[in-house]
């Protein structure tokens, strides 16, 4: 069985189609490259080294979004529980799992942030997680 965000990668891929906006999936940001995301992927893992939370480090943690600047989520691709969503909040420096997998995540910021989305993205927007 294959994770919800390997399916969730190959089925949209570079491209939401402007389901997502750029708000707050990390990976359809416009402002950001390759090495800017690789600088946060390896920044917040620094951060949950920082609080004391090395058992999940070896679980291999990719950070999918960003609320409210400084509420991060993310999934632990290396985990028996793979789909659960962990919120690392930065002001209390603390991290949980949430009710969510990643299918329902999704859902939520298409409920909470696309519906809202002021400006629509382009056709041929795409993000950067996979331009190389």
């Amino acid at each position: 069985m294959k994770d919800q965000l390997y399916d969730f990668l190959t089925s949209i891929g570079r491209c939401s189609g402007g389901l997502f906006g750029d708000d707050p999936l990390l990976f359809y940001r416009n402002q950001k490259t390759i090495r800017g995301s690789i600088l946060m992927q390896s920044g917040m893992r620094e951060e949950l080294s920082a609080i004391q939370r090395y058992d999940l480090l070896d679980k291999k943690p990719f950070f999918i979004s960003v609320e409210s600047y400084t509420q991060y989520f993310f999934v632990l691709t290396t985990s028996v529980t793979s789909n659960i969503i962990y919120q690392y909040d930065e002001n209390e420096e603390i991290v949980e799992a949430t009710d969510w997998d990643l299918k329902n995540y999704l859902r939520h910021i298409v409920n909470v942030y696309t519906r809202n989305y002021k400006i629509k993205a382009p056709f041929d927007e795409c993000g950067e997680l996979i331009l190389i």
